[in-house]
């Protein structure tokens, strides 16, 4: 092979590197910075962003950027169509050997007729029955998201030569004939070496003047919080002096009004601690300094504050939904329960506070173990891989 192949990865991308807002944005930056320096790859990014007021490029490092101005109103018709006829005039202008896209969105949608699109899936929150009994996908607006989201994923999924997943299975078991026979490269997503290489005589020690339990996520209706404060309600009895600890944005406001209700009903304002969408260097040492990870989401494919966790050598309970399995399995590595299984996450975690001895010997084989596995460096070295392979397939 001569030259660098000419790849163009198209993905929500923290404008802010600062502040990564939700899965996809971690795992574009995580795996932009460990593909920027490889020799092999001449690396650019295209993405929609609310944040820019206009259309513009810029380089950082060693990787081109193609902002493009959008809104949040009406997204998945903006993704039909003028989020993808911008996308697809970038990539007609830069004409790649490969497009990698993050997620079913415009930037697969705009795909059409370029044959080699790699497809990253992400979530698949609209093909979930239970998904179907939320807010999100009720009543008029509820409907227009369902249909508007599964056309996008057809034509994201018809467009792609080679689809990644990032949790196992999973993706065949919810999409079945749709991914039509398609290459499939199982590829993790990447961790930050800042969770990896972590050092504690490095820490901030004003984060550690109490104990507590952590969440992470966008919050919303989908990543179940009011389970989340019915569980530390139970731990609580228990513990009384530790606290939860929830870091994240709102998506919903109105479901995170119901969880501070919710709070404030079983009298916990006192232990519970929201603060809101911090930066990376504060989220790294809450993961550290925490006691174990709590997860009690309706739905997920392979989330990244759970992958977080695992790195950081912290225990994770949570709901055995989604991706979530093929990350996790009961019993070795963490503990997963039933959806709504509040008594029994409650008793899981009391018992784990409660062995210390335990949770530091399972805290060395998950950071051992797991630091392997989210590695970006070799999560880049399969990524480039999968591109060389890709680009040289007739």
């Amino acid at each position: 092979m001569k030259g660098k192949i000419k790849v163009v990865m198209g993905t929500v991308y923290p404008f802010d590197e600062s502040k990564i807002k939700g899965g996809v944005e971690a795992v574009a930056y995580y795996l932009t910075k460990a593909l920027e320096g490889r020799e092999e790859i001449d690396l650019s990014i295209v993405s929609c962003n609310n944040i820019v007021k206009k259309d513009f490029i810029e380089k950082r490092n060693n990787v081109k950027f193609y902002w493009i101005a959008t809104k949040k109103n009406f997204y998945n018709l903006r993704v039909l169509t003028i989020n993808a006829f911008k996308v697809r005039e970038i990539y007609k202008k830069l004409n790649p050997d490969i497009i990698h896209v993050q997620g079913i969105s415009e930037y697969s949608v705009a795909s059409r007729g370029f044959p080699k699109m790699i497809l990253t899936i992400h979530g698949l929150e609209s093909f979930v029955d239970k998904m179907k009994l939320t807010s999100h996908f009720s009543g008029l607006q509820g409907f227009y998201r369902s249909v508007t989201s599964k056309l996008i994923a057809d034509i994201s999924i018809k467009n792609s030569c080679a689809i990644v997943s990032n949790a196992g299975d999973y993706f065949k078991i919810i999409l079945g004939e749709k991914l039509n026979n398609k290459r499939i490269y199982y590829i993790r997503n990447p961790i930050s070496k800042d969770f990896i290489d972590y050092n504690v005589s490095d820490s901030n020690q004003s984060f550690v003047d109490y104990d507590y339990i952590l969440w992470t996520g966008t919050i919303s209706e989908r990543k179940n919080l009011i389970d989340l404060i019915k569980v530390f309600f139970e731990v609580n009895k228990c513990y009384p002096n530790i606290k939860l600890v929830i870091i994240g944005p709102v998506a919903n406001l109105d479901y995170f009004n119901k969880v501070k209700k919710l709070i404030n009903e079983l009298g916990l304002s006192k232990v519970v601690k929201y603060l809101g969408h911090i930066e990376q260097k504060d989220l790294v040492e809450y993961f550290h300094h925490s006691k174990l990870f709590i997860f009690t989401s309706i739905e997920e494919t392979a989330p990244m504050s759970l992958a977080q966790a695992l790195v950081c050598g912290k225990p994770v309970v949570a709901t055995r939904v989604g991706g979530v399995p093929y990350m996790i399995e009961h019993n070795n590595n963490g503990f997963l329960f039933e959806l709504g299984d509040i008594k029994s996450m409650a008793n899981k975690i009391i018992e784990i506070l409660s062995d210390k001895e335990y949770t530091n010997n399972l805290s060395k084989y998950l950071k051992e173990h797991f630091t392997k596995i989210f590695n970006p460096e070799n999560i880049a070295l399969q990524t480039v891989s999968m591109y060389k392979e890709i680009f040289t397939a007739i």
